[in-house]
């Protein structure tokens, strides 16, 4: 009969496994980690059940000291205390899956049959780690408990210790770009740079010039000699925002530097290398591009190695609760608030959020501007009007235009880029500083290179 090796301190934990499973297979117990290495040496269990906490021990500790001794075996984590950093760390340091207390039986008993029915294909690669206590201190952090985020952090950790390519999907503000500061801050080139460029906030030479640099001269405005984010990311990562904006002469370049890891300067004939890892995220259909032509299909291949798909904020509801505590957290240490209402909470909920996590923290953010006392009410949120639900707007708030959301926002000193109306604040923030460039981008709080490369986008220069 196989065998497995349950690691908990809880007695009620090894009875209830015991009673599920005792006709399937041998149930070792073990409370802590002496007794649960001892049993592994002698019993040589097939698959582990380890808990993150056992008493005043880490369970992340012990996975690291199993792994030592047999790298092969498999280990499925249970805990009741979950966070996207844990899960991450136990899958980058070799565990099979995640799963989190109380537990689904069925989906558990699934997790655990693959594990015995994969074990012999299973082969670990010795990785060495550097520290990463002073990175779990960053605001970098991704909230969310609901299974598809777990899925998400799941793959995070098993990603980022391979050097491959990775493709992040998902709509605008879903948190994309999070995920990968995530994977790079748990990659072996963590200590190395990493480079955000967006491929849809520049226009095509200066697109080129941004990745690969440009010789003095190459075009108009070229004043000097510049060094590209490839050069200057060289052992480290390359995060490329909104690729499937890109253009198709830069794609081609792209696809080269992936498989060749070379690429020239803008205006230059030297060929130049770089080590370079490339994670790429997109919130289009790159397949609906590829049939267009509008997006190679040798490069869709290239980049989609390993693809990690966001969930939109509306199908994850039950995470508003603690994004919300998170921004009020965040942006409220100056203020009075310190909370949200239980029905300014359900209000949220309700919500469809077509900016998904961005424009909910844009809605906190904003609220906690307008709040009069230290709770979050229904009357300090302000609502877009494409947040709210069609069935809904008779009972919102939408007499206001969007000019006079636009308005208040400004009088409260507070006028953000929202995705979905990006457009139209830039031109709502020109008329309003009667297109002095240095005073608008101040207004939107973005530099004026930026606010230039959204009016070119947009037509408004």
């Amino acid at each position: 009969m196989n065998k497995i090796l349950l690691i908990d301190d809880e007695e009620n934990v090894h009875y209830s496994f015991k009673r599920l499973f005792e006709n399937e297979y041998l149930i070792i117990s073990a409370q802590n980690s002496s007794s649960a290495l001892k049993y592994l040496k002698m019993d040589r269990p097939d698959i582990i059940l380890l808990d993150v906490r056992l008493g005043d021990e880490n369970g992340i500790d012990l996975l690291k000291s199993i792994k030592k001794i047999n790298k092969q075996i498999p280990v499925i984590i249970i805990t009741a205390y979950s966070n996207f950093e844990n899960t991450i760390i136990a899958m980058k340091n070799g565990a099979f899956d995640y799963h989190i207390k109380p537990f689904d039986i069925p989906k558990l008993r699934n997790i655990i049959q693959k594990a015995f029915d994969i074990k012999k294909q299973t082969h670990a690669k010795k990785i060495s780690y550097t520290s990463q206590d002073d990175l779990l201190q960053s605001q970098d952090i991704i909230i969310g408990q609901c299974e598809a985020m777990q899925e998400v952090y799941k793959l995070i950790g098993r990603v980022a210790v391979e050097d491959v390519t990775v493709l992040i999907r998902g709509e605008s503000g879903t948190g994309k770009e999070l995920v990968a500061r995530a994977i790079y801050r748990h990659s072996h080139r963590s200590r190395k740079p990493f480079i955000v460029v967006n491929s849809a906030a520049l226009t095509e030479t200066l697109l080129e010039s941004e990745l690969f640099g440009h010789e003095k001269g190459s075009f108009t405005g070229a004043y000097t000699h510049h060094i590209g984010s490839f050069e200057r990311a060289n052992n480290g990562t390359i995060f490329l925002d909104e690729i499937g904006d890109m253009p198709i002469s830069t794609q081609t370049k792209i696809l080269r530097f992936i498989q060749e890891g070379e690429f020239t300067r803008v205006g230059g004939n030297e060929v130049l290398k770089a080590d370079v890892r490339l994670i790429a995220a997109t919130h289009r259909n790159l397949e609906a591009l590829v049939q267009t032509r509008a997006f190679r299909e040798d490069l869709y291949y290239r980049l989609n190695v390993v693809s990690i798909t966001l969930p939109p904020l509306r199908e994850r509801l039950n995470d508003i609760n603690d994004l919300t505590n998170y921004f009020i957290k965040k942006y409220g240490s100056k203020s009075s608030v310190r909370g949200c209402s239980a029905k300014t909470l359900k209000l949220l909920e309700r919500q469809t959020w077509h900016g998904n996590v961005r424009e909910l923290e844009n809605t906190i953010k904003r609220s906690i501007v307008l709040c009069k006392g230290n709770i979050l009410k229904d009357e300090d949120i302000q609502f877009l009007p494409l947040t709210i639900k069609d069935n809904e707007k008779n009972e919102a708030p939408t007499s206001m235009t969007v000019e006079d959301i636009l308005q208040k926002m400004v009088n409260t000193g507070n006028l953000p880029l929202i995705p979905h109306l990006e457009k139209k604040t830039i031109e709502f923030a020109l008329k309003k500083t009667r297109h002095n460039q240095v005073h608008a981008s101040k207004l939107l709080g973005i530099n004026r290179n930026t606010l230039r490369n959204r009016m070119h986008k947009y037509g408004l220069d």
